[in-house]
């Protein structure tokens, strides 16, 4: 008989999730359609997550382990689970893909799938997304969601290097990746800063504006 896809452990949904965020990556480097993505999608739910595809296309070749890190699970139900996989996109450069999977019969497909990128991204013009074209509202909302994700997964990583023994020849690659996401965490924080400061003063403008008239 055919095992339950709600049946699967918290171990093979990250599998599953890692999986994915590979294919995200090969979709993001032209190495794969769309289509590929598109197939796990969940029948009964539109797919507006295909969108969070065409945030930006990198150059790096073919996906090697190094440039996915390990998967951050919430298991909401033990049908719904939540999964944010951080990604190499570029050089140095990191960014996020979160996940909502749900078990329907024998298969977890994706419900939502999201893209979220380090502000470096959108400041050197290699997301096709400009955040100058969105509201104030939306880049506070895009920010505070992008240092969530960036939080998650420095604590996930933090772990890994604590559950290391020191000899560990992979320790420098992970102690990189923490200085990386903790010096994105403090540049989010002085982005959301900077934001919720001119939405505060935006607001004190309408104010006075109504007051006078």
């Amino acid at each position: 008989m055919t095992r339950p896809a709600a049946d699967l452990t918290d171990d093979e949904i990250r599998m599953l999730a890692s999986h994915i965020a590979r294919l995200c990556l090969e979709v993001e480097r032209g190495l794969r359609s769309p289509d590929h993505l598109r197939q796990l999608a969940d029948p009964h739910k539109p797919s507006r997550w295909t969108r969070a595809l065409k945030v930006g296309r990198f150059h790096g070749g073919p996906p090697v382990p190094a440039d996915i890190g390990p998967p951050h699970l919430s298991r909401i139900r033990e049908d719904h689970a939540v999964v944010t996989v951080v990604t190499r996109t570029e050089g140095l450069r990191w960014g996020a893909i979160t996940l909502q999977l749900r078990a329907r019969g024998t298969t977890w497909h994706i419900a939502d799938l999201q893209r979220l990128l380090a502000a470096a991204h959108y400041r050197s013009g290699q997301a096709r997304a400009p955040v100058d074209e969105m509201s104030l509202d939306e880049k506070i909302q895009r920010a505070s969601a992008e240092r969530r994700l960036v939080g998650a997964a420095l604590a996930t990583v933090r772990r890994r290097l604590r559950d290391l023994h020191d000899p560990d020849a992979r320790r420098g690659a992970i102690q990189s990746q923490a200085d990386y996401l903790q010096r994105a965490l403090g540049d989010l924080d002085r982005e959301l800063l900077d934001l919720c400061s001119r939405d505060h003063a935006r607001l004190t403008v309408e104010q006075m504006r109504r007051h006078l008239g």
